[in-house]
Parts: structure tokens; C-alpha cells; sequence
């Protein structure tokens, strides 16, 4: 049997779907800790594009901080960080995920918060605020299987403690 370009564009076509079937139907999902791991990640990222939406979907309706403040506080207390310089930078340190059950983890990460009101570079130093944070909060699997935070407490922590 002689080979023509309709069999082999044909092959081509039958490998890209199998691929395509195994990453989108068998490939088993990255563990509990890579999920959270990556939804913290993904929160950073929203809150130094100042997407205030996309670090709100990452947390459920019922999250409480350890000093009482609920989602709609969160939500205003994080706009008001986020918008008032004209430059929002975060960093992450020492990211860890423990899995307590099948339901439950804990995330613990340091974070340093770069805000300025500068506007143009020779402005940045002397027009910008640094705070730093150690975090830590606890993500359950809700019923629509995905993993939010539902709790959370934090303490500023000095700067040296990243070094």
C-alpha cells in the first residue's frame, strides 16, 4: 500500500486528536497542593493588574479572617490597597501547601506588597510604601469541586525574615 498525502494528512489529524483526547479527558488533574499552589499564583497576579474579580473568585462566600472580616470587608479592603497607587507589585516567598483531608489544606506563604504613586521612574523610591506579610489560610473543596480559601490570618513580619 503506497502512502498518499490525504493518509498522512489523515494520520496527522487522527495523532492531534488522540493527543488532544488524553489532555483533556485522561490526563489526571494535578494534585490538591498544585491546584492551591496555583490559585494563589493566579490571586497575585489579578491583584497587581488590579483585577480585584479575580482575586475575589478564589475565595468562598463563607471565608471569615481570624479577625472577623468576611468576603464583602475583604473585598473593600482590598480595593482600597489595590487602588490607590498607580503601581501594585507583590512577591511571594516560601509557598507551602499541606493537605489535611480529602476536603481540607492549609496554605502558608510570606508576601511583600510593593505600592507607589509614582509616575515616573526616577520617582519610584521615594514615592513608594513596601509592607510584608506572612499568610496563612485554609482552602476547602466546595460543592462545585473547586478549592477556595475560607479563612485566613495574617501578621505584618519584618522584611529581614525573607532573607
Amino acid at each position: 500500500m503506497r502512502l498518499t498525502r490525504a493518509h498522512l494528512i489523515g494520520l496527522g489529524v487522527l495523532l492531534g486528536l488522540a493527543v488532544l483526547a488524553y489532555v483533556l479527558f485522561l490526563k489526571p488533574p494535578p494534585p490538591p497542593e498544585e491546584l492551591i499552589r496555583q490559585k494563589v499564583v493566579k490571586m497575585v497576579a489579578a491583584a497587581q493588574e488590579k483585577k480585584l474579580g479575580g482575586v475575589l473568585e478564589e475565595i468562598s462566600p463563607r471565608f471569615r479572617t481570624s479577625d472577623g472580616m468576611n468576603k464583602d470587608e475583604l473585598r473593600g479592603f482590598l480595593a482600597g490597597q489595590l487602588f490607590r497607587g498607580t503601581w501594585v507589585r507583590i512577591f511571594t516567598v516560601d509557598l507551602d501547601v499541606q493537605v489535611k483531608s480529602a476536603t481540607s489544606a492549609e496554605f502558608t506563604g510570606k508576601f511583600i506588597f510593593g505600592r507607589s504613586d509614582a509616575k515616573v521612574l526616577k520617582d519610584l523610591a521615594k514615592d513608594s510604601v513596601l509592607s510584608s506579610y506572612q499568610i496563612t489560610a485554609t482552602a476547602e473543596l466546595e460543592p462545585d469541586g473547586e478549592w477556595r480559601f475560607v479563612s485566613a490570618r495574617y501578621q505584618e513580619i519584618d522584611p529581614t525574615q525573607f532573607l
